[in-house]
């Protein structure tokens, strides 16, 4: 399972998010991290999507252009079932085929239209795990210098400073 990421998969996938971000506006975004990595993921004269340049991220733009691929028609069909099209071919409205598990304790489900959206359920945001197999909680991901984790994971593996 994943994604085979070439130039025009990336593209489709691209368009496919902005049609859900910008045309539909059903998808908000309250991150302010994943905001940041939109205003400097750019379009290059040759057409390509990405990140400004090394100093900056795409991964959360990358990961959400992901999540929205799956609302594809073609990709969609396989995993839910479509109830109704809109007049792009969209799913605007998809039922649960039963090949999913729902676990409500993370996420609250609602219809999908311009109203409503998945959200995750928060109940104390500092503290609740963000990846909870690992114990890791927003607090934590605010405090953590990832360069400084880099560097020892580094060492250990046995490299060494010149």
């Amino acid at each position: 399972m994943g994604v085979l990421s070439h130039n025009n998969i990336r593209f489709d996938g691209i368009q496919n998010m902005r049609y859900w971000i910008n045309h539909l506006q059903s998808v908000h975004i309250n991150d302010t991290y994943t905001i940041s990595e939109f205003e400097t993921f750019v379009r290059f004269p040759n057409g390509t999507f990405r990140k400004r340049n090394d100093n900056f991220f795409d991964d959360r733009v990358m990961a959400l252009i992901w999540a929205l691929f799956i609302l594809e028609s073609d990709l969609c069909q396989q995993y839910f079932e479509i109830v109704d099209f809109d007049m792009q071919h969209k799913p605007m409205s998809i039922k649960d085929n039963g090949m999913w598990e729902k676990i409500e304790e993370f996420y609250e489900l609602k219809e999908l239209n311009k109203l409503a959206t998945i959200v995750p359920r928060i109940l104390n945001p500092a503290n609740d795990p963000v990846y909870p197999s690992l114990g890791i909680t927003n607090k934590d991901l605010e405090q953590a210098d990832k360069y400084e984790a880099d560097l020892h994971e580094l060492l250990s593996m046995g490299y060494e400073f010149f």
